[in-house]
């Protein structure tokens, strides 16, 4: 009995020195490893409403991020929990919904704009300068563009101005006075 114990013990150690210590191809499968760099991966993504829920707020509202809620700092978790096994050197082409709080046409001017034919019946050559500004002459050409006018109708009209040798698009708003 003592025999058979000692026998067990000293076959159970040596089985465990030999699973341990029996690792042939360890430095093969190291330097595979080594050579393998990060995954990664050109992706195109669009971003779905339940992306745009788990942000929550005005984002989960209107489906769109804004200028005081920006994409960049939300897409890069969104991409992590689809993509999880992308790393560096990958790349992705991210399509969503952008809010305009303040839209870029809601400054911009509605009114007559000038063509060429009424810079032509001013005597003016497609422009206003500060020496020949559009005050002096305008009086004219709203009497010849709007005949019915009553006293107080206003018009906006929109022209080209040159100021300090650069050409721009300038608005201003008329009043009738009866004259």
């Amino acid at each position: 009995m003592k025999n058979t114990t000692l026998f067990c013990c000293l076959l159970l150690l040596t089985s465990i020195f030999a699973l341990y210590s029996c690792d042939p191809n360890k430095d093969l499968y190291q330097k595979l490893d080594d050579g393998i760099g990060p995954y990664s991966e050109r992706i195109e993504y669009t971003l779905t409403e339940s992306d745009y829920n788990r942000i929550g707020g005005f984002v989960a509202e209107n489906k769109a991020f804004n200028d005081d809620i920006p994409a960049m700092d939300h897409i890069p978790g969104i991409l992590a929990g689809h993509f999880v096994t992308l790393r560096e050197n990958s790349s992705a082409l991210v399509t969503f919904n952008h809010f305009l709080l303040h839209p870029e046409w809601l400054d911009a001017g509605f009114g007559y704009e000038l063509t060429d034919e009424d810079y032509a019946y001013l005597g003016v050559d497609n422009v206003f300068t500060p020496n020949n500004p559009a005050s002096q002459s305008m009086r004219f050409l709203l009497n010849r563009l709007y005949p019915d006018s009553e006293p107080n109708d206003q018009a906006t009209i929109i022209y080209n101005y040159l100021a300090d040798g650069m050409a721009m698009v300038n608005e201003d708003t008329y009043e009738y006075d009866g004259t």
